[in-house]
């Protein structure tokens, strides 16, 4: 009998298109190329891109299949990071910081966001880490995943440009999106 593999949940996440100008991806021409290349329930959310389908093959495969329909349909690739539905859900049950932590940097600036997730295609080095947090900022490290309390805006934080320096492969979506992501996903 023939071996067939069930349909996995997913989420992609594609670094750097429709920032300043560049790499230019409508969500609805992204979801057609991801149609069309054989990944089914495929939605997109916000224009940062992020996917959210159900995919046949392995997370390698459906990465490999992913990239090459972006070049093909685009004219160019870019980084892509991949998150079973269980993995991504589990950052939800995370709690790296105090609801005080939180509510402390939310008061200090509420006109910002806070809290980010910076998602990487492999567990992070401990030693880039090393003297990365400063300012009052915060971070955890997950498996796959480094997540950030900034006490201010991520524009002004130095931890974030420090993580950004020490992991460009990196792609980061602040809290509210995972959560959006995490809502799409159920």
């Amino acid at each position: 009998m023939e071996n067939v593999r069930r349909a996995m949940r997913c989420v992609l996440l594609l670094r750097g298109i429709n920032v300043g100008g560049k790499n230019k991806v409508p969500m609805p021409a992204l979801k057609q190329a991801l149609s069309d290349a054989g990944f089914t329930e495929v939605i997109t959310l916000l224009q940062s891109g992020n996917v959210v389908l159900e995919s046949p093959c392995s997370e390698e495969e459906t990465l490999s299949v992913a990239r090459k329909a972006l070049a093909e349909r685009f004219g160019f690739s870019c980084g892509m990071l991949i998150r079973e539905s269980a993995q991504f859900n589990a950052l939800l049950g995370e709690k790296p910081f105090s609801m005080e932590e939180i509510e402390r940097a939310e008061a200090a600036d509420p006109a910002v966001e806070h809290r980010y997730v910076y998602f990487l295609p492999c567990m992070p080095d401990r030693t880039r880490l090393a003297a990365l947090p400063e300012d009052g900022d915060r971070i955890f490290l997950g498996v796959r995943e480094i997540h950030l309390l900034c006490a201010q805006s991520i524009r002004l934080s130095r931890t974030a440009a420090r993580l950004t320096a020490a992991f460009p492969d990196a792609t980061v979506r602040n809290w509210n999106t995972v959560e959006k992501i995490a809502e799409i996903i159920r």
